[in-house]
């Protein structure tokens, strides 16, 4: 099966999309729980399960994954 121009336009607009939702996430816990395991969205604080800020670890495979390895995010994450 083919992939009509179309479809790698609409492919472009969900990354695009997914990379959005993902920087303003991201944003939100580094502004008010960097470091902590997660953020908890209700209360807008962070929290602990392992003390090994996690979603730190996770976030910086997927900022890769997403192309922002040059990024100021992403070294800011690495630090």
């Amino acid at each position: 099966k083919q992939v009509s121009e179309d479809s790698d336009s609409e492919a472009s607009e969900r990354r695009e999309a997914v990379k959005s939702a993902f920087v303003y996430a991201w944003g939100a816990y580094e502004d008010q729980a960097f470091g902590w395991d997660e953020l908890r969205p209700l209360s807008r604080k962070g929290h602990n399960y392992l003390s090994l800020g996690v979603t730190i670890v996770d976030s910086l495979d997927t900022m890769l994954i997403m192309g922002m390895h040059e990024t100021e995010t992403y070294q800011r994450a690495l630090e």
